[in-house]
């Protein structure tokens, strides 16, 4: 733990925890602090902080909250990363986005007041390699979004800077994800196409089980709300009045054969419960003994071009795919044995687990680094399959 402006170390921390969930807007850590000089264990509030393990920088972040009692010689602190800051702070009023203004130009603009000046798009800063330790081959997507131009919008009243931010750019399909220093952003969207950095195994044969790497696991498959057809409509702007009708829709088994391929386990549970292609009313068409006929219809009255209509699409479509599993898994350590690389979000693990039926690869969408006395190291993921938050993007 490096408090940098007070200029010092510690690593006598006990009982601690970092959560990193890709798709939210902060990351969150707790520990609890020793120190025989009780002067040290004063006046931490907002104090910054960078937490590491095993030397790799897993958070920069600021200290919201401290507990202390009992002797007095240790601190319960908690907080969260450093995008809490524009979190908490408002957009301010002169703000002003105009149509033609770039993505990197607005960003910097709203950020200055916290002191952000850096941007950078996915493909040019992978965090991925920061925090777990290793070069992740990721293909690049050869999408910038810092220049790409923005139609007029404008922030509300009270509204945060990250919440105006990210209503911004999810137009473009990508999320805001904190960068390697604590004046930088990072704008993009999950790589999915990448090799897998580790591999789960847990044998259903007890005679194999030395093998194992789980400590438990479960595995939800939820296809409650899962759509068969998708059909969504939108409207282009043009000269600041209602032009060209947008339109996208897809039929759920092609669209879904075709991502994932044939032999899929979801595409084997669909084969024989779904009907495929679109029904009208009053069409006529017999419909199959328990076969499932789902319209997911959207009108979304913000996208102005097919790019933004396509990724509203795909948002919402992903929603759905994100719960046919849900797989979270704990293990012990916080470094996969095989690559050396510490367990980290926006990776790919392959998993191979008999006792939940699965054996393909997943996204870590989540994780825990935690430690305690009881415990000793230990690490929970969750994962899901790869297309789970912006289906079909790379």
């Amino acid at each position: 733990m490096r408090f940098e402006a007070l200029g010092r170390e510690s690593t006598f921390v006990s009982d601690w925890s970092i959560e990193s969930k890709y798709t939210t807007s902060t990351d969150g850590f707790s520990f609890t602090l020793s120190d025989s000089n009780r002067d040290n264990l004063r006046y931490l509030e907002l104090q910054p902080v960078e937490l590491l393990v095993d030397g790799k920088s897993q958070l920069l972040g600021r200290i919201d909250r401290t507990e202390i009692g009992d002797s007095g010689s240790s601190i319960k602190c908690a907080g969260r990363d450093y995008l809490a800051d524009a979190v908490e702070c408002n957009v301010d009023p002169t703000i002003k986005v105009k149509d033609g203004d770039t993505i990197n130009t607005v960003f910097l603009s709203v950020l200055s007041t916290i002191g952000i000046d850096t941007f950078f798009d996915d493909d040019d800063i992978g965090m991925r390699d920061v925090r777990s330790g290793i070069h992740v081959k990721a293909k690049k997507s050869g999408k910038s979004y810092a220049n790409s131009v923005l139609k007029e919008y404008k922030p509300k009243a009270g509204e945060g800077q990250y919440e105006f931010l990210n209503r911004l750019i999810a137009r473009f399909g990508a999320t805001i994800q904190p960068g390697p220093t604590r004046n930088s952003v990072v704008v993009g969207s999950p790589k999915y196409d990448q090799e897998p950095s580790y591999k789960l195994y847990r044998s259903a044969d007890t005679t194999n089980s030395i093998a194992n790497n789980i400590v438990s696991s479960s595995a939800v498959r939820d296809l409650s709300s899962f759509p068969t057809y998708t059909l969504f409509n939108g409207q282009a702007t043009q000269n600041d009045s209602q032009g060209t009708p947008l339109t996208q829709n897809n039929d759920t088994f092609t669209f879904i054969s075709g991502f994932m391929g044939a032999d899929s386990e979801l595409v084997r549970i669909l084969a024989d419960a779904i009907i495929s292609g679109r029904r009208l009313p009053d069409s006529g068409e017999d419909i199959g003994l328990g076969q499932l006929y789902r319209l997911l219809y959207f009108k979304d009255d913000n996208a102005r071009t097919q790019d933004q209509l396509n990724a509203a699409v795909s948002r919402a479509f992903a929603e759905r795919f994100k719960d046919t599993l849900q797989y979270t898994v704990k293990l012990k350590g916080h470094i996969d044995p095989v690559s050396g690389a510490i367990w980290s979000i926006d990776t790919i693990v392959h998993v191979e687990d008999q006792i939940c039926g699965l054996n393909e690869p997943l996204w870590i969408s989540e994780r825990t680094l935690s430690y305690s006395e009881g415990e000793g190291p230990m690490t929970s993921l969750t994962c899901y399959r790869p297309g789970s938050f912006q289906f079909g993007k790379t």
